[in-house]
């Protein structure tokens, strides 16, 4: 039918990770992003992740994702160029048709590629699998000089504070966080990664606190242990400074922790 399975060993957590893998195999092979379906992580049947930490994911999984459409695109511009009677480089696909630059009335559908490449002699499904493995360089162990990452996230932020000078109470009135996240690929997803990381961030700096006695926990519930609520959140506000990475899917780099460390 045209519709797309991408299989991944990638964990949504709420961060918006499936949404964007989505888009990015969209991207490439000229579909719809409902034409994608993403599925949920499952050790029996998808591939090893390392998870969702580092602010990693889009960049990595991103990149992987991106590769392998890119190889399925290659196979249904074979198939395609085969019935149309084109060079596969002369054909462009866009919203799940395939058709020739030169001549774009001759069409047709990514399902019709897909049943084409199904029903023939030695036909299959079209499948394609990647990994991304970033050109990074080890720290040295006696300098510690290194590049252990593929890119960097970089974030400034400006706290309005009222302080009580008699009971040191602390209240914040606003934040505003800038953070260059490369290619915003999901604006509003990137707003909510920041407002999200920087309610974090105010939690660590002044909300909550683990009391231990004699290696106990004595507020190890939600009911005595105080986390930012969304009552309780200064006004804020997040910008989004977009450049380009060489490295990321599209020019985007991660994003979802630095304001966590400049809230804090």
């Amino acid at each position: 039918d045209g519709k797309v399975n991408l299989i991944s060993g990638e964990g949504e957590m709420g961060q918006g990770a499936n949404t964007v893998l989505a888009q990015i195999a969209a991207e490439e092979l000229g579909l719809n992003l409902e034409d994608i379906i993403v599925t949920t992580p499952d050790t029996d049947a998808t591939p090893f992740g390392f998870g969702g930490f580092a602010s990693r994911l889009t960049m990595l999984a991103g990149n992987a994702v991106r590769k392998a459409a890119q190889e399925a695109r290659r196979q249904l511009l074979v198939i395609a160029g085969e019935k149309l009677e084109t060079s596969p480089e002369d054909l462009e696909v866009r919203n799940g048709e395939i058709f020739p630059r030169a001549a774009p009335e001759r069409r047709m559908t990514v399902a019709e590629a897909c049943r084409a490449h199904i029903f023939r002699r030695d036909g299959e499904g079209i499948f394609s699998r990647a990994t991304y493995d970033p050109p990074t360089v080890m720290a040295d162990k006696e300098t510690f000089y290194g590049n252990v990452a593929p890119a960097y996230s970089f974030a400034v932020q400006t706290a309005e504070v009222e302080v009580d000078v008699e009971t040191g109470r602390v209240e914040v009135l606003k934040l505003v966080t800038a953070d260059d996240l490369g290619r915003a690929l999901n604006p509003l997803a990137c707003h909510g990664q920041v407002h999200g990381c920087t309610a974090q961030g105010l939690g660590f700096a002044l909300f909550e606190n683990l009391h231990i006695e004699g290696g106990q926990v004595l507020n190890g519930s939600l009911a005595d242990y105080l986390v930012p609520k969304a009552d309780g959140m200064p006004e804020m506000e997040s910008i989004l400074i977009e450049t380009m990475d060489p490295s990321g899917p599209f020019g985007a780099k991660g994003v979802s922790e630095t304001s966590i460390v400049s809230t804090a």
